[in-house]
């Protein structure tokens, strides 16, 4: 997957200081909020993607962690990691809460692919990564839901260990066993066939 779709520098934000005085901003002036959606909706729209079972939904979903984070920014505590990982966490939160709602299934092979997440003028590398995705969800489909959910957020988003630690409530050491175990299920899963 390609990190260029979540370089700080998308919105204009530069730096963890430039990122937090704009979350203190929005507390303040809403309308300062459109910087912070610009900088994450792609990557919370990626996650949502690789977590559900279309285009639409993952949509929808993304749009409800953008509300929810728009009402609850003024609560908002900075305790000292990056602002992304409250987002992946109510993005994970919603993509539970709609997994728990009864709802008609589709079948792995009828996924359809992401939307573009790149510039139209680059199609064959969104019909890559559309690709890629899809492969990606079919390899971990027989895992755990934990486990697809944190080899998600580490292989889809990219995301350090650190940050997922943050985002799952766990100890980076914690983490980095759980990664361990998932990629040997998956290798001993390969072997298997």
């Amino acid at each position: 997957m390609s990190r260029e779709l979540t370089e700080p520098d998308r919105a204009g934000i530069d730096s963890p200081s430039e990122e937090a005085a704009l979350v203190e901003a929005v507390k303040v002036d809403g309308e300062a909020f459109a910087r912070l959606y610009q900088r994450y909706r792609l990557p919370i729209y990626r996650y949502c993607r690789a977590r559900s079972r279309t285009d639409e939904d993952a949509a929808d979903l993304a749009q409800q962690v953008f509300l929810k984070a728009f009402e609850a920014l003024p609560r908002y505590e900075d305790r000292g990691l990056p602002f992304s990982a409250w987002l992946y966490r109510l993005a994970h939160n919603a993509v539970v809460d709609a997994a728990r709602r009864p709802e008609r299934t589709t079948p792995m092979d009828q996924l359809t692919t992401p939307r573009e997440t790149h510039l139209p003028n680059e199609p064959e590398s969104s019909a890559l990564e559309a690709d890629s995705l899809l492969r990606f969800q079919q390899l971990i489909a027989p895992l755990t839901e934990e486990r697809r959910h944190l080899l998600t957020l580490r292989f889809v988003l990219e995301l350090p260990t650190a940050e997922i630690a943050g985002i799952l409530g766990k100890r980076d050491t914690a983490i980095r066993s759980q990664l361990k175990r998932a990629l040997a299920s998956l290798k001993e899963q390969q072997h298997g066939r």
